[in-house]
């Protein structure tokens, strides 16, 4: 269960302030040969997944600063001959510091910031967050995934996650997904644990229907995304503008 539930709002909007959160328009681009085998595993056993980038990144090493939960942060870079894929299932972080490498538990991870190191000012953070998903049967089942903020209100946080993460050689994040599956999007509302609730593989006649069925309790907002005057993608707009009755 999401174990900081009253300190999910707070924590999130600072980290969204505390870096520009910058997101490359996702370009359906298969890579092929070596990058494709390395991307997502399981694509190894399915000749019909594909992975969609946006770019890929012209270098293999990226500047990471990991804050920990005890309040401690180390400093170094990630990525090289360990691939410079950062998968959302990342259970441990490798990170090589000036005076050595040191592997710490997704777990104890507060968030990271990631950057190029020739573009310093251009930061992307990621999160390893505990979300909530329904199984079959209408069973719920938990897990963690490394996620980015798109939204961050009042009353409303909209988290994305991908397959794996990369930097663009000018320091913007790159979301990489399995086609089928398309970005995933979770939302925490109340401060409670965020729950899966579309994907980009929607349309947007569907995701009309789902915000007008998820955020009922603010008409006036509804009808906003129903008339078209908020795009249903726009989730930074959707989040700032929440305001349940």
């Amino acid at each position: 269960m999401f174990s900081h539930k009253k300190n999910i709002f707070a924590y999130i909007t600072y980290v969204t302030k505390y870096t520009n959160l910058k997101k490359e328009k996702m370009k359906k681009k298969t890579i092929k040969g070596l990058a494709a085998a390395t991307a997502v595993i399981m694509c190894l056993a399915i000749t019909s997944c594909e992975i969609y980038s946006a770019l890929k990144a012209a270098t293999t090493f990226y500047q990471c600063e990991v804050h920990k939960k005890d309040g401690s942060i180390v400093s170094g870079r990630i990525g090289g001959m360990r691939s410079s894929n950062f998968y959302a299932n990342t259970k441990t972080v490798s990170i090589k510091t000036a005076t050595s490498r040191e592997k710490i538990s997704a777990n104890d991870v507060q968030y990271l910031v990631l950057w190029d190191k020739d573009y310093p000012t251009v930061k992307n953070t990621l999160m390893y967050v505990e979300f909530e998903k329904e199984g079959r049967k209408g069973k719920k089942c938990y897990n963690k995934r490394w996620m980015y903020v798109e939204g961050a209100g009042d009353n409303l946080i909209i988290l994305g996650s991908g397959s794996y993460y990369q930097i663009t050689p000018k320091g913007d994040l790159i979301i990489s997904y399995v086609n089928t599956d398309g970005i995933q999007y979770y939302l925490s509302r109340n401060s409670n644990m965020p729950m899966y609730f579309a994907n980009s593989n929607r349309t947007k006649k569907s995701m009309r229907k789902m915000w007008a069925e998820k955020l009922k309790d603010d008409p006036s907002l509804v009808n906003k995304i129903t008339n078209k005057e908020i795009e249903v993608w726009d989730f930074k707009t959707i989040a700032d503008e929440y305001n349940p009755k």
